[in-house]
């Protein structure tokens, strides 16, 4: 939707529902910046659940060219710990007209990574 049509508050009301309806709920929140990027929109996120009464709350900033097993990895080891984990995901065709991705380099792309790792996030397994 268009800017300003309230998508982030919609988003983070399921969340609070979801979160506050059970401590064994657990939430995974992706966010995408430029590599340049700061994570201010992510510590607003913390800053919104916290103010909810939600502080179990940890923030992982990772390159999307990372290995996607490895994300799986952090995520499910901050999971053990945390009920919310927001994974800040630094792009680098994020709003740019050009990528540095190199699919000489690596054949994987960035959205296959992506998708792998959703893929294993669902399931619960790699």
């Amino acid at each position: 939707g268009p800017a300003g049509a309230g998508k982030t508050v919609v988003l983070m009301a399921r969340m609070l529902k979801l979160v506050l309806s059970s401590k064994e709920n657990k939430v995974v929140l992706f966010n995408a910046i430029h590599p340049d990027g700061e994570i201010e929109s992510s510590k607003y996120h913390q800053g919104t659940l916290e103010k909810a009464g939600i502080t179990n709350v940890q923030i992982i900033v990772e390159e999307i060219s990372d290995d996607p097993w490895e994300l799986y990895t952090k995520i499910s080891d901050n999971l053990q710990e945390y009920q919310v984990v927001v994974l800040v995901l630094k792009c680098f065709n994020y709003g740019d007209r050009y990528s540095e991705y190199n699919e000489v380099d690596d054949p994987t792309t960035p959205a296959q990574r992506l998708t792998d790792l959703f893929t294993w996030l669902k399931r619960g397994q790699h």
